[in-house]
């Protein structure tokens, strides 16, 4: 007689972890005699906890020491997963009882495994305790690894500092420890660390995009461009690096698509491809969308804006959030405003992806792309009929989706070549890629020229770029603008002590005094921040990689706003936004042109602006709406 009783507790397993309660409920009734299998036992547990979450149940009270080692990871990764959702004070009794039950290196394996399943509270308690039994340079790193998934850089930093100077030194080590350099704004210890890792066969293709940011960051523009070629150079030999390295600096449309497409080809490999059959028609459209961004981010506010504005009559709106719940403006009212709100920031990557599936949505708006929060092995599922990438990550996603969202101006102004860069088909929205900026201008008692000591009479240029967005040849041009204009002052963001100094010093060498230079510190409150918008003569913007959304609130200053159109998808969106939304004759083709119009609006008296009405932005906005909308409409009959 054939034992069929493993491939029953491979059903159960499945049944359980889909969520198909039902079904696993009968198996168990229809083969009691496997209730003694210690996996049955936390397909059990699971089951009860699932159902009835308000009973408490005892987790994982494993029967024998040997029983970790003969149960199902993916299972007991679950088990825990239903712990830190239901009941998370029964998290460390759960710890404990595995803690007691199972090898050092049952225990190892199954903490790497957690932290791939983005069980990151549950894998840093076993850490904790499975450090304390056994030192090593692998338990140290991994529990690292979860302080830094649960956002404790500085912790993991101290441990990792204190680990190198007791234990040989790994390079997953070192990765960890230049990361945490990163995130806690330590750069040159950062730049010092990577350094050490170039030669690394395994995080090579991690560092050295990493190294061109923060060279970036310390004003090291040379030693940056030199990391891009070499970048440049090893893609073409089929090596993979991360795209955003090809956002900053001076290169091709055929580099950018060759990044893109070499990152984002390992994911999709990884998922599943399976096509996604068209739905059944309905009478609505079911849209869906995929963002890390849900909080007080440029993003949120965009998603924030379109989701309250949409029409519930045609549409179905699905929101699929992967960041953590908050409190945020953003986050409450974009919840509120849709129909169906998934919290998918603590699952893993394959539950989540049959967690969309389930909902046949049409057209899927993913905002993730390669961002920092982003989840490619998600994105690059076949999750929808039609996947648009939509704002997010400015530039292509390598095939990870199926169309860009842009405008005729992106993709078509003056002999575009921004088409030879996408992976992607184009999805052009009517009345522009972004929507007009809503906010009015609070009235605030901040004072721009009190805190940066200007003159009552000079003239204020600024940009709101982050410091590793400028270049010295968008320095250099700057510089020579401010010395055609009398009483004029450049303002940038206060970026690292390096970098300051790298832009102070080429500022000397171009004859700009510090009173022609100003670096504003961050500005912590958003009423404050957008009333110094007002305070300004004139904006200008870095060429590559832009303002974008941020030049959406410039406009509602109604100060003038210059951009010079790039070959780049990424280095058009700025002027995208002027030409739909501020004065296209502000939109310039060449820098010599550029720097011309910067003089001519600084030499030109400021007008004063005309009080925005609410009523009028609300108006703009519905009208924007209702052309996507339509524009949506139109991409979902495409075959």
């Amino acid at each position: 007689m054939i034992d069929r009783s493993k491939d029953t507790v491979e059903d159960l397993i499945r049944c359980t972890i889909n969520g198909q309660i039902q079904q696993a409920e009968t198996l168990l009734k229809n083969n009691t005699n496997l209730l003694s299998n210690p996996t049955v036992e936390v397909v059990s547990f699971c089951i009860n906890l699932d159902r009835f979450p308000e009973s408490r149940p005892s987790p994982l009270s494993l029967k024998t020491g040997q029983a970790l080692g003969t149960i199902n990871k993916s299972l007991l990764a679950f088990a825990f997963y239903l712990i830190e959702i239901k009941i998370p004070n029964k998290l460390i009794e759960g710890v404990n009882c595995v803690i007691r039950h199972a090898s050092d290196q049952h225990l190892e394996s199954l903490s790497i495994f957690l932290l791939k399943n983005q069980l990151n509270p549950t894998a840093y308690a076993i850490l904790k305790k499975l450090t304390k039994r056994t030192p090593s340079t692998t338990n140290l790193n991994n529990l690292a690894s979860a302080l830094m998934r649960l956002g404790k850089y500085e912790d993991a930093q101290r441990l990792l500092i204190r680990a190198i100077n007791k234990t040989d030194v790994s390079d997953d080590m070192r990765m960890n420890l230049g990361l945490c350099f990163w995130k806690t704004n330590h750069l040159i210890e950062a730049q010092k660390t990577f350094h050490k890792l170039i030669k690394s066969e395994k995080y090579q293709t991690d560092v050295l995009p990493k190294l061109l940011t923060i060279n970036l960051q310390l004003g090291e523009w040379q030693a940056s461009r030199n990391i891009l070629n070499e970048i440049n150079c090893q893609a073409k030999s089929g090596k993979r690096f991360h795209p955003f390295s090809s956002l900053y600096l001076e290169t091709s449309n055929e580099n950018h698509r060759l990044l893109t497409t070499s990152y984002a080809e390992s994911f999709i490999s990884k998922t599943n491809r399976s096509r996604h059959s068209r739905r059944i028609p309905q009478t609505k459209i079911r849209l869906g969308y995929l963002s890390a961004d849900l909080r007080d981010h440029p993003t949120g506010r965009i998603l924030d804006q379109i989701i309250s504005e949409h029409n519930q009559e045609q549409f179905e709106i699905y929101v699929f959030c992967l960041n953590s719940p908050n409190c945020t403006p953003q986050y409450t009212s974009v919840k509120a405003h849709a129909t169906h709100f998934i919290d998918l920031h603590n699952i893993n990557d394959l539950t989540a992806i049959n967690t969309i599936k389930r909902y046949s949505i049409d057209i899927l708006l993913d905002t993730t792309g390669f961002q920092a929060l982003s989840r490619p092995q998600i994105s690059g599922a076949e999750l929808a009929t039609k996947k648009v990438a939509f704002h997010g990550f400015p530039g292509s996603t390598g095939g990870l989706c199926d169309y860009i969202a842009g405008d005729e101006f992106i993709f078509d102004f003056h002999g575009s070549e921004v088409l030879s860069g996408l992976a992607e088909k184009p999805f052009r929205i009517k009345r522009g890629l972004y929507p007009p900026f809503m906010c009015p201008l609070p009235s605030t008692s901040f004072d721009l020229r009190k805190v940066l000591k200007i003159g009552d009479n000079t003239k204020i240029v600024g940009t709101l770029d982050s410091p590793q967005k400028i270049t010295d040849i968008d320095l250099i041009s700057w510089f020579r603008c401010i010395n055609n204009v009398a009483d004029s002052a450049l303002v940038l963001k206060q970026g690292s002590r390096r970098w300051t100094s790298a832009v102070a010093s080429l500022a000397k060498a171009h004859r700009i005094g510090p009173d022609q230079l100003k670096f504003l510190p961050r500005i912590q409150k958003r009423p404050e921040f957008l009333s110094a918008l007002s305070q300004y003569d004139l904006f200008v913007d870095s060429h590559l990689y832009g303002s974008q959304s941020a030049a959406r609130e410039f406009l509602i200053t109604q100060t003038p706003f210059v951009t010079l159109v790039g070959k780049r998808f990424g280095s058009r969106i700025s002027s995208s936004i002027n030409y739909y939304h501020g004065n296209p004759s502000d939109i310039c083709l060449t820098r010599e042109d550029y720097e011309s119009a910067v003089i001519r609006l600084l030499n030109s008296p400021k007008t004063n602006p005309e009080t925005s009405n609410q009523l009028d932005l609300k108006a703009q906005m519905k009208k924007w709406c209702y052309e996507f909308e339509l524009d949506l409409a139109e991409l979902h009959q495409l075959i």
